[in-house]
C-alpha cells in the first residue's frame, strides 16, 4: 500500500513539474505617449526590471527613422504600455536602425540596415563606439544586399552577435530570383571571428514568385533563436507572417562555400545545396533547421508590419511589436501553449527537493507505534537485606 502511494505521488509531482500544455493567451497594448516624428517598434529586446517597478515589464526598441535615431524604453504595467525613456543617438552616419540587443557588459549593439552594419553604442555617453561593416569586420559579400534590406535584427548570447539579413543577396543583380536562402551572421565581438549560416526559404507560392523576409530575431541559447518571417508574392495578394524556431547546431559555416567558383546563391536547385531535408545528406551545406511556432494569421494579428520580437526568461512568453512609422504602434504579449526550452537540470533538482519534502512530511504524519514500558520489581527474600531510604536513615542514627 505504501509503495503504491509513493508511486502515485511521484508521478503526480512529475506531471505537475513537467507541466501540461496551456492554451494560447494574448494581451494587446497600444503604445501611448509617442513623441512627434518618432517611430517605435521596429525591434524589441527585454530590458532589465527596475527595483522600484517589479510589477512592470520593460523593453528596448529603436526608432528606425534616419532623422531621429534613438533607443526607446517601453514600459508595460497592468493594461498600459508607454514610452518610458528616449536616448538619442548622436552620429553623422546614415542610420536606419532595425535591431537592438544588450550585451552582458551593458553595451548596446544595434543593427543598421544601411551598409549593412553592426553598431556598438554606449548609453552613458550617448556615443557610437564601434561600427562593423562589410570589408571592415564583416564579409565583403554582404555588400550585395538588396537596397534597403540589410540587417533587420540583432541578438546576443554570451560574446556572440546573431544578425540576419532581411532578404537574399542579389549578387551582381543576378541572384535575387535564384537564391535559396538568407544569410545569418554570427560575429564574436571579442575574437572578431565571423561565420555565416543559411536560412532556407521557400520560393514557391501559387503561380507567383515568393518574396521572403526576416523581420527580427530573439535568442534562446547559442544554437537556437526565434525569427519573424514575412512572405508575400509579387502581386501582393497573398501575405504570410510566421514565427519560426531556428536551430543551427548542425548547420555549417557557408562563408567560403562556392559551386563552380560561384557563390552558392547562383544555384537554383535547393537539393544541390542542402540535399535531402529529411536525411540532411546529399548537399554541400547543412542549413538552419526551422520549426513553425506561431502563424500570426491564425491569431488575427492587427498590426501593419510586425518587426519586433522578444522572448521572456520563461521561454514561453513572447512579445511582438509593429513598425509604427506606417500606423499606430501596438504590442502583443503572447503566451505559447508550452515552453520552447526546458531547463531539465533545474527542474530535476526542484522535483528532487520537492519529493524529499513530501516524503519527510509523509513520514512525520505516519502513526507511530506506542511502546509498552515494563518495570520489573524483584521481591527480596526474608534473608535478603532490603536497602531503602528509611533503612539508610536508621543506620545513620545508630552510628551516631
Amino acid at each position: 500500500m505504501l509503495m503504491r502511494f509513493l508511486t502515485l505521488l511521484i508521478f503526480t509531482i512529475l506531471a505537475y513539474g513537467c507541466g501540461s500544455p496551456d492554451e494560447l493567451s494574448i494581451k494587446q497594448f497600444s503604445i501611448e505617449k509617442i513623441p512627434s516624428l518618432l517611430s517605435v517598434g521596429s525591434s524589441l529586446a527585454i530590458a532589465p526590471p527596475k527595483k522600484s517597478q517589479r510589477d512592470a515589464d520593460y523593453f528596448y526598441s529603436v526608432s528606425d527613422g534616419g532623422n531621429q535615431p534613438a533607443i526607446i524604453s517601453i514600459k508595460v504595467k497592468k493594461n498600459i504600455a508607454g514610452i518610458d525613456n528616449v536616448i538619442p543617438i548622436k552620429s553623422d552616419l546614415k542610420l536606419d536602425l532595425e535591431g537592438i540587443a544588450l550585451a552582458d557588459d551593458g553595451s548596446f549593439w544595434l543593427a543598421n540596415e544601411e551598409g549593412p552594419s553592426l553598431i556598438k553604442f554606449d548609453i552613458k555617453s550617448e556615443k557610437i563606439e564601434k561600427v562593423i561593416t562589410p570589408g571592415n569586420g564583416l564579409p565583403l559579400i554582404l555588400r550585395h544586399m538588396q537596397p534597403g534590406r540589410g540587417f533587420e535584427g540583432v541578438a546576443i548570447y554570451g560574446n556572440e552577435i546573431y544578425a540576419p539579413l532581411q532578404s537574399v543577396l542579389d549578387i551582381n543583380r543576378k541572384t535575387k530570383g535564384t537564391a535559396q536562402f538568407i544569410r545569418v551572421i554570427k560575429y564574436n565581438f571579442q575574437t572578431e571571428k565571423v561565420a555565416m549560416y543559411a536560412y532556407p526559404i521557400d520560393l514557391s507560392f501559387s503561380d507567383h514568385k515568393r518574396d521572403t523576409m526576416i523581420s527580427d530575431i530573439a535568442i534562446i541559447d547559442k544554437d537556437r533563436f526565434l525569427v519573424i518571417e514575412k512572405s508575400n508574392t509579387t502581386n501582393e495578394q497573398d501575405f504570410e507572417i510566421k514565427i519560426y524556431l531556428c536551430d543551427l547546431s548542425n548547420a555549417n559555416d557557408i562563408t567560403d562555400l562556392t559551386i563552380d567558383d560561384k557563390e552558392i546563391e547562383f544555384e537554383k536547385d535547393q537539393f544541390v545545396i542542402f540535399g535531402s531535408t529529411l536525411s540532411g545528406k546529399g548537399g554541400i551545406a547543412q542549413p538552419i533547421r526551422k520549426k513553425l511556432i506561431l502563424d500570426l494569421g491564425t491569431i488575427n494579428w492587427q498590426g501593419d508590419q510586425p518587426e519586433g520580437l522578444a522572448i521572456f526568461p520563461d521561454f514561453q512568453t513572447i512579445a511582438i511589436s509593429n513598425d509604427s512609422s506606417t500606423g499606430k504602434p501596438i504590442l502583443w504579449i503572447v503566451k505559447l501553449p508550452e515552453p520552447l526550452f526546458v531547463d531539465w537540470i533545474s527542474r530535476t533538482l526542484w522535483l528532487s527537493v520537492f519529493i524529499i519534502m513530501i516524503l519527510v512530511i509523509f513520514w512525520a504524519l505516519l502513526p507511530q507505534d506506542n511502546k509498552i514500558k515494563f518495570e520489573v520489581t524483584v521481591v527480596p527474600k526474608d534473608n535478603d537485606l532490603v536497602i531503602n531510604e528509611d533503612s539508610l536513615i536508621n543506620r545513620s542514627k545508630q552510628s551516631d
